[in-house]
């Protein structure tokens, strides 16, 4: 490569190839924003490891016969509902009395 396409390709990344660039979420909003986050972290794992990661899931029996693209989803939204059920635990914030209303004590 020359000295230009070097230049070229640190500039513009795997764009340089036609690939196109991706973006990274840097905050995650909501509940599918989160799913898509697993999904996109996931994307490359084998079957044998997504097996190896739900073998303790109450439907490993379901899950073991489901095509590859499947086992991931469905893996995916576990992760993302176990995530979403530890952020319910936590206790709510406290609630800024109303004016005029008195305080017990």
């Amino acid at each position: 490569m020359t000295d230009e396409a070097i230049a070229d390709w640190k500039e513009l990344g795997d764009a340089y190839f036609g690939l196109p660039k991706r973006k990274s979420k840097q905050n995650v909003s909501d509940l599918y924003d989160l799913f898509e986050f697993f999904m996109e972290g996931y994307a490359k794992t084998s079957r044998e490891r997504l097996l190896e990661l739900v073998k303790g899931a109450p439907n490993f029996d379901e899950l073991k016969d489901l095509p590859e693209d499947d086992l991931r989803l469905n893996y995916c939204e576990m992760l993302a509902g176990a995530a979403d059920r530890q952020m319910n635990k936590r206790p709510a914030p406290m609630e800024t009395p109303e004016p005029g209303a008195q305080a017990d004590g």
